[in-house]
């Protein structure tokens, strides 16, 4: 059975700029840090695995992030914003934060 590789993900100039700025910034929280470096090393061409070896995280994180900035990067959003957990409405919950 052949493997599939993951979607291959290309950054602009602007976006890589701001994204190693959120790595190098003290005041970037951690969580933000790690899903830029997740998001750079995509951008360099590793696949999950190497993502989740160099950062000590599962390959399902690496390809969670991978999926999510590909499935926003259509949308007027910052790359923060990209970054960010938005709230999910649970079903039958109304408008509670998940």
């Amino acid at each position: 059975m052949p493997r599939l590789a993951p979607t291959p993900l290309h950054l602009s100039e602007l976006e890589r700029e701001q994204l190693q700025h959120l790595v190098n910034r003290h005041s970037t929280s951690q969580q933000i840090v790690l899903r830029a470096k997740i998001i750079l090393q995509a951008d360099a061409g590793q696949n999950h695995r190497e993502i989740g070896r160099a950062l000590n995280i599962s390959r399902d994180m690496a390809r969670l992030w991978r999926n999510r900035w590909l499935e926003l990067s259509g949308k007027p959003l910052s790359v923060v914003e990209r970054l960010t957990d938005h709230p999910c409405q649970l079903k039958g919950m109304g408008s509670q934060i998940c």
